[in-house]
């Protein structure tokens, strides 16, 4: 599995022992997949930043390589890279515990990208259903407090439209 950065070099996700241990030795370890809160699955489909510190260490030694930093690395990486880079790690993962012979570390890949996918789609549907005005009113009611406003707004005195 690979993917390609905005400067058009492709990048080979290595899935090896050598490649799970330059993952362990950052404090990430891609064979307890569900330990940690949440567990480290989650975490790396949630947290880009995360999953990036992994694909930089699982192509470290190419990078080292090529000259290529982390940081330059990372600045390579636009959304449509990070969508790519995430595909091929997924997939990379995945394929890496079903040669291994790990089926609940693949079902738990692939429960979590269905449940995640599932969750994307809920909050799709409901931002689409939603209205201005019901996001107002729900933003806004007596009592609540706002985003803006750290204190509930019917405690704040209203301005009077009296001239002194």
């Amino acid at each position: 599995m690979e993917f390609r950065d905005t400067e058009g070099r492709a990048w080979p996700l290595p899935f090896n022992m050598a490649a799970i241990k330059r993952v362990k030795d950052v404090g990430i370890n891609l064979l307890a997949l569900n330990e940690g809160e949440p567990p480290l699955l989650m975490r790396l489909k949630t947290d880009a930043v995360l999953l990036w510190d992994v694909l930089y260490a699982l192509v470290r030694p190419l990078a080292e390589q090529r000259g290529v930093s982390d940081e330059q690395f990372r600045e390579a990486a636009d959304g449509d890279v990070s969508r790519q880079a995430e595909e091929a790690f997924w997939a990379g993962l995945t394929d890496f515990f079903r040669r291994w012979g790990r089926e609940p570390h693949v079902m738990m890949i692939q429960k979590t990208m269905e449940l995640m996918a599932a969750a994307n789609r809920d909050v799709i549907e409901k931002m689409t259903e939603l209205t201005i005005e019901e996001a107002l009113r729900q933003a806004v009611t007596p009592g609540s407090t706002s985003i803006n406003s750290p204190v509930p707004l019917d405690s704040i005195p209203a301005r009077s439209r009296s001239a002194s």
